[in-house]
């Protein structure tokens, strides 16, 4: 579930974590939360001169990207000022946070389908099935359903087969599922 909070007046939320030092000039392997690994690279870019690196409750680090660089699960970023791998080293296993609004943005402009996050799901035979509080992401893009009664999370394909309307003013999906589908 997205993680947001407020520092100095400005709404970050959390998107990437850094794991670990990589080279010899200071960079650091981030890992995304729920991005894949380019599509993080395309949000931080949007806010280089801007991201926040957390750790615990500490006061954020405000930082600047230098240079990023994606790899198959991983994006090797760089900062500016950040020039050994000790001071790399210092910087690992942080929370990566940007402002929401750029990020909010982001998932506008590209239709992400992180974006649903938060939008109820209505089936037209089966009635309110709950909200959607994940995306899973492997062979397929799964809405996670919570049903909001501490029950099983239900997985809905999203795929237009399924998805019959989405109205983004009223947050709310609409679906014709399968019968049985959550048998």
């Amino acid at each position: 579930m997205e993680q947001r909070i407020v520092v100095s007046g400005k709404e970050l939320i959390k998107i990437a974590k850094t794991t670990s030092p990589i080279g010899m000039k200071g960079g650091v392997k981030t890992a995304p939360l729920f991005f894949n690994a380019t599509e993080l690279d395309e949000v931080l870019s949007l806010c280089s001169e801007e991201l926040y690196l957390i750790r615990g409750n500490e006061f954020p680090k405000k930082v600047s990207l230098s240079s990023s660089k994606p790899s198959s699960n991983f994006l090797e970023l760089s900062f500016k000022g950040l020039q050994t791998r000790t001071d790399a080293e210092k910087l690992s296993r942080l929370d990566v946070y940007v402002l929401f609004n750029v990020y909010s943005k982001y998932l506008r402009d590209t239709n992400s389908v992180f974006g649903y996050i938060g939008f109820s799901v209505k089936d037209k035979v089966l009635g309110v099935i709950g909200k959607v509080a994940g995306i899973s992401r492997h062979a397929q893009t799964l809405l996670v359903i919570d049903d909001g009664r501490g029950g099983k999370e239900k997985l809905v394909p999203f795929v237009k087969e399924f998805v019959v309307f989405v109205d983004y003013d009223n947050k709310l999906i609409t679906t014709t599922l399968p019968e049985g589908i959550f048998e």
